[in-house]
Parts: C-alpha cells; sequence; structure tokens
C-alpha cells in the first residue's frame, strides 16, 4: 500500500475587519494527495482551518459603540464607592511580608487588570464620539451628548482610576509603616527609615497610558469648548510621572545608567507619542498668544514636554 504524502501549503489571506483598520489572517491548507490512479481507495482531500496567527492583544482594541451600554456602564464605574472597584480585592498583596514589591505589583494588576480594560473600553467609546479623535468613528450617531460632554465623561472615569490607584498605594503605605513598627517594639531598636517613601516604588495602579492619551487626544481636537492650555501640561505631566516610576522600578542599572527609557515594556504606564503630541498640540491651540504670560507659560511647557520627549 502506498501512501499518501503530505503537502502544507500557507495562503495568507486579508479581511475587512471595520474601517479602523483591516486585520490579517493565514488559512493552513493541507493537501493530501493521492496514492497512484491504480488504487481504487485513494482519494484526494482537502481541509481548511483558521489559524490565528495574532495574540489577542495585537488586535484592534475594542470600542464601546454601544450608546446605552456607554451610558449606563460609565454610570456604574462613577457610581462605585472609593476603593470597591478593585482596591478592597488588591488589599492582601501587601499583607504578605515575604511578598516582593515586584509581586505585589504584579497582584494588584492581575487583580485590576478587567476592571482598567472595562474603563478603557468605555473612554474609547466616549472618544469615538469625539470628532477628529484617533477612535472617532465616522458617522457614529445616537448620542445625546455632545463631545464636550463625552469629554467630561472620560475626564471623570480618569480621576476614578486614579483615586482608586491613589487609595491603595495609601493603605499600602500605611501598612509597611504599621509592620515597621511592630518590627520595632518586638526587636527593641529603631529600624533605620528607608530613604524612598514606600509609596514611590511604582506607579499607582488604575489610571493607563491608554486612558491618559485618549483625554489628552480628545482635549486637543476638540474645538466646542477651549481647554486652559495647563491643563494638557498637567495630565501629560500626571502620565509621565506614572511612565518614569514604573520605568526606574522595572529598568535594570545598565538602563539607568545609559538613560534607557525605551526598555520599559509595561504596557500600562508606557509613554507613547500621543502622550506628548497631543499635549503640545493641545498647548499650541488653546494659548492665547496675545497674552505675554499666556505665551511664556505655553513655552516653557512645550519646551518641557520636548526635552522629556
Amino acid at each position: 500500500m502506498t501512501i499518501p504524502s503530505s503537502r502544507l501549503i500557507l495562503q495568507r489571506q486579508q479581511f475587512s475587519q471595520s474601517h479602523l483598520g483591516r486585520r490579517v489572517s493565514y488559512v493552513l491548507k493541507r493537501s493530501l494527495s493521492s496514492a497512484p490512479a491504480t488504487s481504487e481507495s485513494s482519494e484526494a482531500t482537502s481541509v481548511v482551518v483558521d489559524f490565528p496567527t495574532r495574540h489577542s492583544w495585537k488586535q484592534t482594541p475594542r470600542v464601546c459603540s454601544d450608546v446605552q451600554e456607554l451610558k449606563e456602564s460609565t454610570a456604574s464605574i462613577l457610581e462605585q464607592p472609593l476603593g470597591s472597584l478593585y482596591v478592597s480585592n488588591a488589599s492582601d498583596s501587601f499583607k504578605d511580608s515575604t511578598s516582593s514589591i515586584e509581586n505585589q505589583r504584579n497582584e494588584v494588576y492581575e487583580i485590576a487588570d478587567a476592571t482598567i480594560q472595562q474603563v478603557e473600553y468605555l473612554m474609547r467609546g466616549h472618544a469615538s464620539f469625539v470628532e477628529g479623535s484617533i477612535y472617532d468613528r465616522k458617522g457614529s450617531t445616537g448620542s445625546s451628548l455632545s463631545g464636550p460632554e463625552h469629554l467630561e465623561q472620560m475626564q471623570l472615569l480618569l480621576q476614578k482610576m486614579q483615586h482608586e490607584g491613589n487609595l491603595y498605594m495609601r493603605l499600602r503605605e500605611e501598612h509597611l509603616k504599621l509592620a515597621e513598627e511592630e518590627t520595632e517594639e518586638e526587636d527593641g531598636e529603631k529600624v533605620a527609615e528607608s530613604e524612598e517613601s514606600p509609596d514611590m516604588d511604582f506607579a499607582p495602579p488604575g489610571a493607563t497610558i491608554t486612558m491618559y492619551d485618549a483625554v489628552l487626544d480628545s482635549m486637543a481636537v476638540q474645538s466646542e469648548r477651549r481647554e486652559d492650555p495647563l491643563v494638557f501640561f498637567e495630565t501629560s505631566l500626571q502620565a509621565l510621572q506614572a511612565f518614569e516610576l514604573d520605568a526606574d522600578f522595572l529598568m535594570t542599572e545598565e538602563d539607568k545608567r545609559k538613560k534607557q527609557y525605551f526598555q520599559q515594556r509595561d504596557t500600562y504606564t508606557l509613554a507613547t507619542p500621543v502622550t506628548y503630541n497631543a499635549a503640545l498640540r493641545g498647548i499650541s491651540d488653546h494659548t492665547d498668544f496675545s497674552n505675554p504670560e499666556h505665551r511664556d507659560n505655553a513655552l516653557n511647557a512645550s519646551f518641557h514636554l520636548y526635552n522629556h520627549m
């Protein structure tokens, strides 16, 4: 009996996903050639199998386009008492005295990740109704809110996540101080104080670079409401402070010596071009340059961001 030979054919196939972009998919085809014609039992077969080549995190981020879902889910997040989104579940992560700082950070992000993804999903949804934003879906209709009102919802969501993250860091610091005092009482001597405050070990978990970028970009492109130029600078600085804290925490000593911040691989706080460009554009477009004081403030802020970039 003759054994059929196998032949693998990798065929690239493109298909339309949405107006946000196209995704490349591959179809793996396995063709089994038939045995010689003299064999009556042999027959050609062809099996087509979808073969994903990209992990889900590389796909186009999901956007909440359902107006009702956007409204209800946003209200649900904003109405939650402070600490109830994930901090109450994450507080045990720093109570284990044997746990390293890195483990504590990883654990709190594992617990907070579902909330973070939901808020990013909602913020992209609000941004899709802001004309000209990076998430703008041309023709998005059905919302009773204006562009500035959607932006306000985004800012409230960002503040909510900032407060949640700050609460976690405050509780963590209080616990570490209490544990230190108990150690002093047991040992009968004062433990040397750390040069760095416990809450500065890493950036507060909650507000991510995706959230900051969505707010900065939407502020920069919307023309219905003028923003104080310093708001762009302050919002960008908040994002960059989180980036620097985590970069310093995650980078090696060699990276720090060379100031190679691009080695920071944490996607939660890793600064992007939007972090700088949206802030610079907003400062430029929303500044009254006829006012010398406003002009000087805008130039100082812009040079600071450009230098950091």
